[in-house]
């Protein structure tokens, strides 16, 4: 039983009450399985298993873009119903709190969590892949070629820090606003677990966030359908070049002693939309993943999406599930 007491009174401030909201929503998150579950094991699981297969240069910057999209669109979504299937968010209803200010409370305690689980993601990691290549990359033979990544301490310092908290914020939002919208159209916990969990496996490979770069991108009517089937495709776009943007690998013609025979450089920068993005698909071939047109539409495209979905849940949001 949630123990967060509401008490306003009428012609309160707009933020009157915003400390028991907060209270009362940060117990539900602690009390429900979905929210610790999807916030900080969920993504685990990939990092853990895909980092081992694929290697951690290929999949780490995708991965940590699982936390805010499983997060915001299924144990968010769940939790506010059942606040509004309970007699408790109709009697939140009923006091001069509006709608608008209780998705704004929900919006920026889900920010706080997402960042405490991205944080844990990174710390995860490092404690997987960066205690055994901290200082040496790791080397791996993909089809007669040897791959001598960056280090892991070289990834951390080649990532675009800017780009990438900008593209998580992005994400954020966007999963914010479709789990709101979840909560808005759905009349039941098993509608919004079925389609929050359809999203997120879609979005998952639509947006190559489980699978590598080059393998997405070298499908041309897979790639581009992503940006119909998935809202996430154009911040995900902006959060791998910030984190592959600056990558070094190097090549070997030998598994053991290997020596550096060619490298690769990619410089690339997602706010310069005149830098176009080149990546390497560890294959021997060198393929451009961003154009500038490409990099336009990745930094617009997610306010449309924000403007439209956010504003679809503001104006069907209620206060009860019926």
């Amino acid at each position: 039983m949630i123990n967060a007491k509401i008490n306003l009174k009428e012609g309160s401030s707009f933020f009157y009450g915003w400390k028991p909201l907060i209270l009362l929503i940060n117990e539900s998150f602690w009390k429900s399985f979905f929210g610790p579950f999807f916030a900080f094991i969920f993504p685990l699981i990939f990092i853990s298993i895909l980092g081992v297969v694929l290697g951690y240069n290929e999949v780490l910057g995708g991965s940590l873009a699982i936390s805010p999209m499983a997060t915001t669109i299924t144990s968010m979504p769940m939790a506010i119903f059942e606040f509004k299937k309970s007699s408790l968010l109709k009697r939140i209803g009923s006091t001069p709190i509006k709608s608008e200010l209780f998705i704004l409370i929900v919006v920026f305690f889900y920010l706080l969590v997402i960042a405490a689980s991205i944080i844990w993601c990174i710390l995860f990691a490092m404690l997987c892949f960066g205690i055994p290549y901290w200082n040496e990359g790791k080397i791996m033979n993909t089809n007669g070629i040897v791959l001598i990544t960056m280090s892991f301490k070289e990834t951390l310092q080649k990532v675009n820090w800017g780009g990438f908290i900008w593209s998580q914020f992005l994400l954020i939002i966007i999963g914010l606003t479709i789990g709101m919208n979840l909560v808005s159209f759905s009349k039941s916990s098993l509608t919004i677990q079925a389609v929050g969990t359809t999203i997120l496996i879609t979005s998952q490979f639509f947006a190559s966030i489980v699978m590598p770069l080059g393998m997405v991108r070298g499908i041309e009517g897979f790639w581009y359908a992503g940006y119909v089937f998935s809202p996430f495709k154009p911040a995900a776009n902006m959060l791998l070049e910030s984190w592959n943007g600056n990558i070094e690998i190097s090549f070997s013609s030998q598994l053991t002693n290997p020596i550096r025979i060619y490298d690769f450089t990619s410089m690339s920068n997602p706010f310069n939309v005149n830098q176009p993005y080149y990546y390497f698909n560890g294959i021997g071939k060198t393929f451009l993943v961003f154009n500038k047109t490409e990099k336009i539409v990745s930094q617009v495209l997610p306010f449309v999406w924000i403007l439209l979905l956010g504003s679809t849940s503001i104006k069907f949001f209620k206060w009860s599930a019926r």
